[in-house]
């Protein structure tokens, strides 16, 4: 399967600011939430632009994307290169070597080394050998990394059982050696990097993770309360305070993935001013009267600097 392009997603170029990168999402994460849009094909949509903004916005795993669209596409045409005559395709297997030597592996083995997910099977790894090292990328879901959970894996006709801590963040490396009860040889080892799937409500930044809370004009001046989902599908009721401003956020400390000095992150709630699109004959009458009775005016911001 070829890699998806995450800059068509959004509808931006390669060479795009994260600025550019960022604007596109928010224009379109607008039009197709879940929330908002009661099409069929919304919530597949707004996935799939969360999916790119989490790749694309953030430098390392962009960095990484692109290296491996550039694979995907000599991959690719390395596959098209080996087809032969009768258009049967070709394939070779070999086992990863702990001395670090690619040895005899083919683009294919690479490729499925780093791009699966729990419960399928990894082929291509041959532990006969002794002293042999299997390295493969695990995607999650934050549900799991939140919370943490108990996983399989199969690699090579082997079912190994894997704890995922709770937690744990994009990168974390879960480390087996055999020996023990998990079913790999002794010299054997298995090294698990986790990759967590991109969310539909919350992103990921240094253990945080970032949310949006909308909220209506009059609860920005008069205070209220808004529910929140956690990453774990359950809801929470937050107290938003009087005289709260797009922007601002609210934080419940402590909750979030760990951080690599071994602290925990929080769960931020950027507050976003919500208006409805197409509101009512006596909503408008409402706003009419506060426009006539507020003294509020709109104008530029000073930013605290004199020119």
């Amino acid at each position: 399967m070829a890699v998806k392009n995450h800059y068509n997603v959004l509808g931006v170029t390669k060479g795009a600011s994260q600025q550019e990168i960022k604007k596109a999402y928010q224009k379109l994460a607008k039009k197709w939430h879940p929330d908002v849009n009661k099409s069929p094909e919304a919530e597949a949509k707004f996935k799939e632009m969360a999916e790119a903004y989490d790749v694309l916005s953030h430098d390392d795993k962009r960095e990484a994307y692109e290296e491996e669209a550039r694979y995907d596409s000599m991959r690719r045409n390395s596959s098209r290169q080996r087809q032969s005559p009768n258009g049967q395709q070709s394939f070779r297997r070999s086992s990863s070597r702990s001395d670090g030597a690619r040895g005899g592996l083919n683009e294919d083995d690479l490729f499925g080394m780093f791009f699966r997910g729990a419960g399928e099977e990894y082929e291509g790894f041959n532990f006969n050998g002794g002293g042999n090292i299997a390295q493969v990328q695990l995607e999650i879901m934050l549900e799991q990394a939140w919370k943490g959970d108990r996983v399989r894996v199969n690699i090579s006709g082997k079912e190994i059982a894997v704890t995922i801590p709770e937690g744990s963040t994009d990168g974390s490396v879960i480390r087996l050696r055999g020996g023990g009860e998990n079913k790999l040889s002794q010299g054997e080892e298995l090294l698990l990097t986790l990759k967590i799937a991109p969310h539909a409500y919350y992103a990921i930044e240094d253990g945080n993770l970032l949310g949006i809370l909308q909220i209506a004009p009059w609860q920005a001046v008069l205070g209220g309360e808004a529910e929140a989902r956690l990453p774990d599908g359950s809801t929470l009721k937050l107290k938003i305070p009087a005289g709260l401003s797009a922007g601002k956020q609210l934080r419940i400390p402590g909750k979030g993935l760990k951080r690599a000095d071994g602290s925990k992150g929080d769960i931020l709630f950027e507050l976003e001013l919500a208006v409805n699109e197409r509101p009512s004959a006596e909503e408008k009458d409402l706003y009419r009267k506060l426009a006539d009775t507020s003294s509020f005016r709109a104008s530029m911001k000073s930013r605290g600097t004199e020119t």
